[in-house]
């Protein structure tokens, strides 16, 4: 619970400083829509068993920016979007080749097996943002906080033997994560003033998720998002 109230002191402390600086003059209203897509790299964080075998597994996100302007340099950012987060576990076993033959035999020998486990949880997301710019807008640093919907939840683990599949299985696990979700999102962000490519931008980010996203069941390990998001954006509006 204290690395949770760190993080979310931490910016409230950002985002004030932010105003603060930024307050230099008030100029008229200014809005712009874009849209964005990217890849993102997705993770678990939880507990040392299960980082034992998790990996990071790359992803993608996709959705549109509402952005309104308040200040010279401030802006405050509605995101909604959808974003597919997980992970990958991998790990190596010694089963009998005929385990999944019925009846198996008993007579042969065990062989290594290659498991390999890999979750799909899609989201809805929104993020409410207050950007600061800098350098005319070549710099833009933006924190605040998400919210996810989980929508869908896929898990699908295969074994393979001497590199055939030897078991496949899909899987629903909607059952075993919390219907939403909420952390941190920190972005820096940059526009392009090319003649070519002023109406895009690049933005990488992070989405620090604040809950563990598993029900509340003893047998289940707490896991919180973590995810990390390269957006390519263009200005429509």
């Amino acid at each position: 619970m204290n690395s949770v109230l760190k993080v979310a002191l931490f910016v409230l402390t950002i985002t004030f400083t932010t105003v603060a600086i930024a307050q230099e003059s008030e100029i008229p209203q200014k809005r712009s829509l874009e849209i964005f897509a990217g890849p993102s790299l997705v993770y678990n964080h939880s507990s040392e068993e299960f980082d034992r075998y998790g990996k990071a597994k790359l992803s993608y996100h996709f959705g549109i920016n509402f952005r309104h302007r308040i200040f010279k340099r401030v802006d405050i950012t509605t995101a909604l979007g959808f974003s597919r987060k997980g992970y990958k576990t991998a790990f190596e076993d010694m089963l009998p080749p005929d385990i999944y033959n019925n009846p198996p035999t008993t007579n042969l020998p065990p062989e290594r097996t290659e498991v390999m486990s890999n979750l799909n949880n899609d989201y809805l997301i929104v993020r409410l943002l207050l950007e600061t710019s800098f350098f005319k807008r070549q710099l833009i640093l933006a924190t605040g906080l998400y919210g996810g919907k989980l929508i869908k939840s896929q898990l699908t683990v295969t074994e393979s033997q001497k590199d055939r599949i030897v078991y496949k299985s899909i899987n629903s696990l909607k059952y075993a994560y919390q219907d939403y979700d909420w952390g941190v999102s920190i972005l820096i962000s940059h526009e392009f003033k090319s003649v070519f490519l002023e109406d895009f931008g690049v933005q990488v980010g992070m989405d620090y998720g604040l809950m563990s996203v598993m029900v509340d069941n003893p047998t289940y390990q707490s896991r919180n998002n973590l995810v990390f998001n390269l957006f390519l954006t263009y200005k429509i509006l």
